[in-house]
């Protein structure tokens, strides 16, 4: 049996401090800032060098986590996982891993320790444009 996690609506601020990079897994086109505090990737642990290894850290295959809980998560001997040691794309401590049923799809973000930040323009009316 499976559950289904339906996120409750709520409201998210659109510009905030401190962003932290998210990545895609296998794409280099998928960047994307996020809000720290929120809920929104994966986090999985890498070693300091190397590919695709079988880093995952998560309590239930698919669990999105807060930037600070990924970070600690990561504590030890691995970090984030970065674009250069990048996770492998599936989760191990998952019960169905071994069996290969499921493994992560190229669209799964995942916490990265890198900074970002937000552009807005801003029009002559002081509108967001």
């Amino acid at each position: 049996m499976y559950y289904e996690y339906v996120r409750q609506p709520c409201v998210y601020q659109a510009f905030y401090n401190n962003g932290k990079m998210l990545s895609q897994l296998n794409t280099k086109q998928g960047l994307v800032c996020a809000d720290p505090r929120t809920t929104v990737a994966l986090a999985p642990c890498c070693p300091n060098v190397g590919y695709n290894v079988q880093p995952w850290n998560d309590l239930h295959w698919g669990e999105r986590t807060k930037f600070s809980t990924a970070v600690k998560r990561c504590e030890g001997n691995q970090n984030l996982c970065t674009r250069k040691t990048k996770p492998s794309t599936c989760g191990n401590n998952d019960s169905s891993y071994n069996s290969g049923e499921r493994c992560a799809d190229k669209d799964v973000m995942y916490w990265t320790d890198k900074n970002c930040a937000h552009q807005a323009k801003i029009d002559s009316t002081h509108n967001v444009a």
